[in-house]
């Protein structure tokens, strides 16, 4: 009698994982991807985990390659594609792969109880698309530039997990904006949510950390603008607006301008975080021509609107 109960414990138990399986696999050919390079920056062409369609989409994997991960909130319009994509492309003559997961985000939420399905979902489907790219086309990590934003930069860390589980290699940045911080705390597990062991540099900007973002330091570099929580210029929306700062500040990152840039103070906690509790260093938060790469926890002042970037921003220095 016992045996057969057992028995039927794990048949039962088979039955659950090749239904959740069966599910995953329908789920996940409901994520689209799509390639851009400076000649289709307007024209976008479809991109699917296998050799044609990869050919067609005219990647070239001996340019560098940056993938947009979007977030879960106003999934109608994924501003941040836009900027990610134009930004990427005027720096560099690259290829730009945007992920669109907006399906399960309409089936899923708003119970953010399901942002870890979601996350474990897309996750399997970059990484079979990423397979590929390495196997057959020769793929170099070290030309990969992943940049979440919201859920997407958890998301960001899990793929990095998933490449290095599955070939020993880690992917060489990820940027992550705001990543989502509902779920996901400070005693979570590292290899359940970012961190910095997720590629070779981990960078963070921390906008509206503890509210919709994660509120503690999970990279190399840990940047929180106005302190992170709330950002200058946000009124009655003001956690949705800044968590979408995140994005906005990317201009003034990735192309510095005089005056306009994000030069930063390095403190010593991420609590209660103020400018005189930190020392002035002449880093540039985001900034992708630093070498070497800033490491640690840094508060920068910005503007209210654009140009967000204030330069110089004390009157003091130490």
């Amino acid at each position: 009698m016992r045996f057969t109960l057992r028995l039927l414990i794990i048949l039962l138990g088979w039955l659950v994982a090749i239904k959740a399986n069966t599910r995953n696999r329908h789920l996940k050919d409901l994520i689209d991807f799509s390639a851009y390079t400076r000649e289709t920056i307007h024209e976008p062409l479809p991109l699917e985990a296998n050799v044609e369609s990869i050919i067609r989409s005219g990647i070239d994997v001996r340019k560098p390659t940056t993938l947009a991960i979007h977030g879960v909130f106003d999934s109608e319009n994924f501003e941040e594609y836009e900027v990610i994509k134009n930004l990427k492309l005027s720096i560099e003559d690259s290829n730009v792969i945007v992920v669109d997961y907006s399906y399960l985000t309409y089936q899923f939420f708003p119970d953010v109880r399901n942002a870890s399905t979601i996350a474990s979902i897309v996750t399997d489907s970059i990484t079979d698309l990423f397979l590929v790219l390495h196997d057959i086309f020769e793929l170099d990590f070290r030309q990969v530039h992943v940049v979440g934003y919201c859920l997407g930069g958890q998301i960001a860390g899990f793929l990095g997990q998933s490449i290095y589980k599955k070939l020993n290699k880690k992917i060489e940045r990820i940027t992550a904006l705001d990543p989502f911080g509902i779920l996901y705390f400070s005693n979570t597990p590292p290899n359940q949510r970012l961190s910095a062991d997720d590629a070779v540099y981990v960078e963070v900007i921390h906008t509206n950390a503890g509210q919709f973002g994660f509120s503690s330091p999970c990279g190399h570099a840990d940047y929180y603008p106005n302190g992170g929580i709330t950002q200058p210029g946000c009124g009655v929306n003001g956690m949705r607006c800044s968590h979408q700062r995140a994005y906005e500040l990317l201009a003034n990152m990735w192309i510095p301008s005089v005056e306009h840039e994000f030069i930063v103070s390095k403190c010593g906690s991420h609590v209660n975080i103020k400018p005189e509790y930190c020392r002035w260093l002449n880093i540039l938060m985001g900034d992708l021509q630093q070498n070497p790469l800033p490491t640690g926890i840094f508060y920068v002042e910005t503007n209210a609107e654009e140009p967000f970037g204030k330069g110089a921003f004390k009157t003091t220095f130490w």
